[in-house]
């Protein structure tokens, strides 16, 4: 609050959230500088719900403890994804050395985000259209992060229109957000 008592906004810019001095000594990719400055989270958020997005499970973030010359103490943050070891620097300070195994996991995920992926749509299988149409939908988002990886981890909810020709569903476009229609909501033209 101003002396005056209102209440002011405040702009709060990706870099004051991060500490440069791990940005800087991580030498970290545009690829990640860019997707943690256009989400606007910290890198440990980011790279945490991203994680839980492709696991359906929170990382295991552990430290080890390190006594280097001088009998100074230095701390090792590292996880692991899909069998990749991923180990972030040696700092002083525990939340310094887990944002540096964040930056280096984000990496790790961005990079898994660019390869190939094909959803397993089970056609033969007794399903209902909307599980169909919900599997299409997000074969297509994960077709679309492999091209712009920054949107994936952004999104809270996929929606997704499909329009009917020649007795085939087409999907025509995707959106993001926090709202949209439950299965239940639509009606037949």
């Amino acid at each position: 609050m101003s002396e005056s008592g209102s209440v002011e906004a405040v702009t709060v810019k990706p870099e004051s959230i991060v500490d440069q001095s791990v940005f800087a000594s991580e030498n970290v990719s545009a690829l990640v500088k860019e997707t943690v400055e256009r989400s606007g989270k910290n890198p440990i958020s980011l790279f945490t719900e991203m994680y839980v997005q492709l696991t359906a499970m929170s990382p295991e973030m552990q430290f080890e403890t390190r006594t280097i010359e001088e009998n100074q103490i230095k701390f090792l943050c590292f996880t692991s994804f899909d069998g990749i070891y991923i180990e972030g620097g040696l700092f002083s300070q525990k939340k310094k050395a887990k944002l540096s195994c964040a930056l280096k996991g984000l990496s790790v995920l961005l990079n898994c985000l660019s390869q190939p992926f094909l959803a397993d749509a089970k056609f033969e299988e007794e399903t209902t259209i909307f599980e169909l149409m919900r599997e299409h939908t997000y074969a297509k988002f994960y077709d679309l992060s492999r091209e712009n990886p920054e949107i994936y981890g952004m999104e809270k909810v996929i929606a997704s229109v499909f329009i009917k020709v020649d007795e085939q569903l087409r999907l025509i476009t995707l959106a993001t957000g926090n709202k949209c229609l439950r299965g239940e909501s639509f009606n037949n033209f």
